[in-house]
């Protein structure tokens, strides 16, 4: 036991290593340049807004090896004039197929195409567009970890965006947006995640974009405590997220928000012969 703890501390502590490597080289490129023109010497804190994410997730295994997977997302954001209201306006729609490949029971990859609607910042201004549809292409690669009672999951998502502006006229940008998430299931009257499973759910996600017109190259910081049961095939979830992370047009501004979000999955297993176990199955999210 103790060998395996020293294995994957050592595991967790370079990639924690190597994440706030990224975050300080990434960091330092978003600040250097400051101080000419309008640009103020120190980074600017707004002041914090709410909002409430709705997700619907599903996986089925349609073979030993091979998942059909499903993401659906609702959210809303807080009113303009009032920052603690959380749904006072619609953010985005998230709609995110793909098919997953399982390498081993504890190393999966998925590859698929998304298609969003986001929604005007300012539904009363006549200038910008209502809502705006955009595509992108996802592929993550999944690594879970047993320690004890406690699962680790690691999670890369790469995406590649095709986005435009609100202003009428607007033109589309490409752009990559570079994810790696840590993320832990804690079973509380369970030894292990099973049916009837109380579940914490703790993760700390970083976000990083690239592209030709990106000031920033940091994108955000998303941590995210939630607490679930598992119920035969279903999972119910409700969590607390807090985010920072710079405004993409004035990108010395810093924001934060706090997120309220609502989650249920669905995992089936579709095979007639089933030859390899259904427990295999990496939780989906």
């Amino acid at each position: 036991m103790n060998k395996l703890i020293c294995k994957y501390g050592a595991t967790f502590m370079k990639v924690g290593v190597f994440v706030v490597i990224l975050y300080a080289v990434f960091q330092g490129n978003t600040v250097k340049g400051q101080g000419g023109g309008d640009i103020p010497d120190a980074i600017v804190n707004t002041p914090a807004q709410t909002a409430w994410w709705q997700g619907q997730y599903f996986k089925a295994r349609i073979s030993d090896r091979l998942f059909y997977y499903h993401e659906v997302h609702y959210r809303r954001i807080n009113s303009l004039d009032n920052r603690l209201d959380f749904a006072g306006r619609a953010g985005q729609i998230y709609n995110r197929p793909g098919l997953t490949y399982l390498v081993n029971k504890n190393f999966e990859v998925t590859l698929g195409a998304v298609t969003t609607v986001r929604f005007s910042p300012d539904p009363s201004d006549d200038n910008l567009k209502r809502a705006i549809p955009d595509l992108r292409i996802w592929h993550q690669y999944l690594f879970a970890q047993k320690m004890g009672r406690f699962k680790f999951l690691h999670q890369f998502r790469v995406e590649h965006r095709w986005l435009s502006g609100f202003e009428k006229g607007s033109e589309t940008n490409y752009t990559n947006r570079w994810r790696y998430k840590l993320a832990m299931y804690i079973p509380l009257n369970k030894p292990q995640m099973e049916d009837k499973t109380l579940y914490l759910y703790p993760s700390n996600e970083f976000f990083f974009e690239s592209g030709p017109k990106k000031l920033s190259i940091f994108e955000e910081n998303r941590l995210y405590v939630a607490a679930g049961y598992t119920y035969g095939n279903w999972q119910f979830f409700v969590g607390w997220m807090y985010t920072y992370g710079p405004n993409q047009q004035e990108f010395w501004e810093y924001r934060t928000r706090h997120i309220l979000r609502t989650n249920i999955a669905l995992n089936l297993d579709l095979r007639k012969d089933k030859k390899l176990p259904s427990e295999g199955i990496l939780l989906p999210y």
